[in-house]
């Protein structure tokens, strides 16, 4: 249980109260997915971040890190539609953000965890999904959490996942790191106006960090 205590205090510190509430509960659900933190670097900084993607306008998508553990990006406002008027262009929307984090050497990282909470209004018939994939410039390996949505739903929705790997920046090199956020949606069969999935605000990414061998 020392464990968990101490995943929460890094996980929640910058999230408010209700959310910290969500990801608990689900991380008391799978005990043996816990992740542990005995260790982390002095500092943890952001040295530049690239964008790229249909859901990243100018005004939004940055990312800071809180502590040495939690990277904040924010995917405000980026919504998927479909039917009533919306394209099927409109259906998916993507943003992926090239992040070069500055940290002392002999140090590796991975992105274990993710929170973000979704808006929803889907009609009889559809379907719709959120994803987080994560990996390293310059290598093959993805980590990748995804939540589905069946209509007919009307609300919002706390994502609160483990990514399905934990895949570790190479130990000695300066490699950035991409994460890419997607929602999707699909037309109803039986009418009932368009379907929506969007991202409300940030999304916080657990980091989990140990030393190079």
């Amino acid at each position: 249980m020392h464990e968990q205590s101490t995943w929460k205090e890094q996980f929640f510190a910058a999230i408010a109260l209700a959310a910290a509430a969500a990801i608990a509960q689900a991380a008391r659900a799978d005990e043996s997915r816990e992740p542990e933190f005995t260790d982390e670097p002095a500092w943890v900084s952001v040295l530049s971040v690239v964008k790229a993607g249909s859901g990243c306008p100018a005004s939004y998508g940055d990312a800071v890190v809180y502590g040495e553990s939690l990277l904040i990006i924010d995917y405000d406002r980026m919504t998927a539609r479909y039917g009533a008027g919306h394209s099927l262009r409109e259906s998916r929307k993507t943003c992926q953000l090239s992040i070069d984090l500055d940290y002392p050497s002999g140090w590796t990282y991975a992105v274990e965890a993710v929170y973000a909470e979704t808006s929803l209004r889907l009609p009889a018939g559809t379907t719709g999904k959120a994803v987080f994939s994560a990996y390293f410039q310059g290598t093959n390996e993805t980590a990748r959490a995804e939540r589905p949505y069946y209509g007919p739903a009307a609300s919002y929705d706390a994502m609160d996942l483990y990514f399905d790997r934990a895949v570790f920046a190479p130990c000695g090199q300066s490699r950035p790191l991409n994460v890419k956020a997607e929602v999707q949606t699909s037309v109803s069969r039986y009418g009932g106006g368009a379907s929506r999935v969007g991202l409300d605000g940030p999304a916080y990414l657990l980091l989990r960090w140990q030393r190079c061998e």
